[in-house]
């Protein structure tokens, strides 16, 4: 079995070094009707930049309308869906309801959830009191058990997650012999997943759980062929290689930018429909700043705060600019600092509020010229 963790805001904005020696990973999004656990998106970008198995769940109040709880999960997770992404309901507390009462509620839940979400895997989280008083036996997708201070679960239902302690921080396992062999699982209700065969012309795509972080391939490789084809030279030193990198994010971003898709849609992670593009030539080509400059990777990039030359590159011309947050460095990680100095340099442009935020957009990023590779 494989080790992972889960986090809500209890943790903080920093999920280090709890990411360390695990392989995947569950954060907190929402509560009842109308709470968001607070840098939810921020802990949930660490899991995905560690290279983890991401999973996200909801906790659920069943004295409220399923409904409720339901489409606030739905609507405040929708932007960050990515394929592979576990789905969860957090089933601790009854409301001073029945167990057939929440049982049915929880039924209902998954079942909006997976109307909404059809290509992710959406489970259970409840611990052994609640299973075994359960009147349906339906965990939807998977069961994540709790049970602690035992050698196993103590159930005959198949489950797929054990959280086995609380201390220092809740931490799981999963039946599974590698991260490979749970991402695999993870992705095996997308379209886009499957075993890499694809057409006779070996173009098709092989889903998305081949590109992010900790993914090496070859895949990656002829992603990155495709896009330094398409005007993403200026992000490669050294050409395309089988190791995926923040690099190998940019350069999709920016082909995703020029498509003019924003949001989850530029997140530096190929789909089906980019994929297809690039393996046709057509679509836009990333448009070419002049002068050897990178191109606009995107604003998702940013915030999900990538690790790689770009960042060190933009920090310099940042502190050219007589904008700089920074005690040391500018280094490779992007941080607070970066954040910091980009904002100063939006706002030296005339820019404010929203748009002075600290994470780029086309204009300021173009403005600043940073030099390519």
């Amino acid at each position: 079995m494989i080790i992972g963790r889960d986090f809500s805001a209890y943790q903080g904005s920093s999920l280090y070094p709890w990411l360390d020696d695990i392989d995947f990973a569950f954060v907190k999004v929402s509560e009842g009707q109308h709470t968001v656990d607070s840098g939810w998106e921020g802990r949930l970008s660490q899991v995905r930049a560690a290279g983890l198995v991401a999973g996200v769940y909801h906790y659920a109040h069943p004295e409220n309308p399923v409904s409720g709880d339901a489409q606030h999960f739905i609507s405040t997770y929708r932007s960050s869906l990515r394929s592979g992404d576990l789905i969860a309901v957090d089933v601790e507390m009854t409301g001073g309801y029945s167990a057939s009462h929440v049982t049915a509620w929880k039924d209902q839940w998954i079942a909006a959830v997976q109307d909404a979400f059809p290509e992710n895997l959406v489970g259970l989280y409840c611990n052994t009191n609640y299973w075994l008083h359960e009147t349906t036996g339906n965990a939807g997708d998977f069961l994540w058990i709790a049970s602690y201070g035992t050698s196993d679960p103590g159930i005959q239902y198949d489950w797929k997650i054990w959280q086995y302690t609380s201390s220092p921080v809740d931490t799981n396992k999963a039946k599974f012999s590698s991260r490979a062999d749970m991402r695999e699982w993870a992705l095996s209700k997308s379209d886009g997943d499957n075993d890499g065969g694809g057409d006779d012309d070996g173009n098709a795509f092989p889903g998305a759980g081949y590109f992010g972080p900790g993914e090496s391939n070859a895949y990656v490789t002829e992603l990155g062929t495709m896009l330094i084809a398409r005007g993403a030279g200026a992000f490669y030193s050294e050409g395309a290689g089988p190791t995926w990198t923040d690099v190998d994010g940019a350069a999709m971003a920016a082909f995703q930018t020029a498509q003019g898709w924003t949001g989850a849609s530029a997140d530096g992670i190929p789909g089906e429909q980019s994929w297809d593009l690039l393996v046709a030539g057509t679509g836009n080509d990333i448009p070419d700043p002049g002068h050897g400059y990178l191109p606009f990777p995107s604003t998702r990039w940013f915030e999900d705060a990538p690790n790689c030359w770009i960042i060190t590159a933009m920090g310099q011309r940042l502190v050219a600019e007589g904008c700089s947050c920074y005690s040391s460095g500018p280094g490779a990680q992007w941080t607070e600092a970066d954040r910091c100095s980009a904002e100063k340099w939006q706002r030296k442009l005339g820019y404010t509020g929203g748009a002075a935020d600290g994470y780029f957009g086309v204009a300021s990023w173009t403005e600043l010229r940073v030099p390519g590779a």
